[in-house]
């Protein structure tokens, strides 16, 4: 405990107050602190909203009269800055926050979907049901061939049509980010999944796109019934 006496009152500041990290719940040493007390700091004083460069010995004084917490939230700055707050309700505030923000949070991670140059239909539609899988928990993909021995010099054309087929295939779940391109001995498309908002829209796109598809076909049947019929030329 550090006293100091102004006039006839007395201020008592406990220096082990000066919160150094919010999060963290760090706070500045004695010995630190009377080492740095009479260093500049920047103060914003949130109830009048001014600015103004004050020792850190004045700073926690004005702590102690109005039973606040000096805070350092900005302790690497230059100039660092202090804000006065009541720490515990502050930090508690900061950690639910950071709680909820890691709970709606979505993990992207890249799954790979590897192909061969001959694959089969039932192993094609294996790796399509698996790759609009990871698509739709969220995940990116990445659409691979590699290309060994003679097949990489003859065969890269026929690889990128494959995959871009597939991956055409897969729109309804992701959105292509890159044509096929060689990377080394391989052949890669890479594919980002859909939002919610998105996958709705172009489901609801392909529905209308249906209907009008049915709308016109009924209209041309119609059309070609009212149509009179012309005679067979022979007759």
């Amino acid at each position: 405990m550090a006293t100091d006496t102004m006039g006839d009152e007395v201020f008592a500041f406990q220096s082990s107050r000066v919160v150094i990290n919010v999060v963290k719940g760090e706070k500045m040493t004695e010995v630190n602190y009377e080492r740095k007390k009479a260093m500049e700091v920047l103060f914003i004083d949130e109830e009048s909203g001014t600015k103004e460069t004050m020792t850190l010995e004045q700073v926690v004084r004005l702590a102690d009269e109005r039973k606040l917490d000096p805070v350092m939230v900005a302790p690497d700055a230059e100039v660092p800055v202090l804000k006065l707050m009541d720490f515990r309700k502050e930090r508690h505030r900061m950690l639910r926050k950071a709680k909820e923000a890691s709970k709606n949070a979505s993990t992207v991670t890249l799954k790979e979907v590897r192909l061969g140059l001959n694959v089969g239909k039932s192993d094609l539609d294996r790796l399509m049901k698996q790759a609009a899988g990871f698509l739709d928990k969220g995940h990116r993909v990445k659409l691979f061939m590699r290309l060994k021995g003679k097949d990489f010099y003859t065969s890269q054309d026929q690889a990128s049509e494959i995959l871009a087929k597939m991956a055409s295939s897969l729109e309804a779940y992701g959105a292509v980010e890159n044509p096929a391109e060689l990377v080394g001995r391989s052949t890669n498309i890479f594919l980002s999944p859909l939002g919610k908002k998105k996958k709705g829209e172009k489901a609801a796109s392909k529905d209308e796109a249906a209907k009008d598809g049915d709308g016109k076909e009924k209209k041309a049947k119609k059309d070609k019934k009212d149509k009179p019929v012309d005679p067979p030329k022979d007759l």
